[in-house]
């Protein structure tokens, strides 16, 4: 067997993590977006201005601006899996960091 150092491993493991990351920030606008309609998601009481006043919330607070969500859950799904594949990678990598 080749003899490998535990950097060389951690590193190893760590490559799909930072992959994650940067997938992740790349669709940051598109799976972190605002939910801000109204009980409807109509954004009636706004009248004409709904969307200007929700896109400069989301800009405001640094998310994506879309429609209501409410019933959409497609992208709220997308992050959860994203964050449950980083989770399942992440755990040999804390494994090894706590041998050392």
């Amino acid at each position: 067997a080749i003899p490998i150092t535990v950097a060389d491993r951690v590193t190893a493991l760590r490559a799909p993590l930072q992959r994650h990351q940067e997938r992740l920030w790349q669709q940051s606008t598109r799976l972190l977006v605002l939910q801000f309609g109204g009980a409807a998601g109509t954004l009636e009481k706004l009248g004409d201005k709904g969307p200007a006043v929700r896109a400069a919330l989301a800009a405001r607070l640094g998310l994506g601006d879309a429609p209501q969500w409410q019933s959409q859950r497609d992208a709220l799904a997308e992050l959860d899996r994203r964050r449950t594949m980083q989770d399942a990678e992440e755990l040999p990598e804390r494994r090894i960091v706590h041998l050392v």
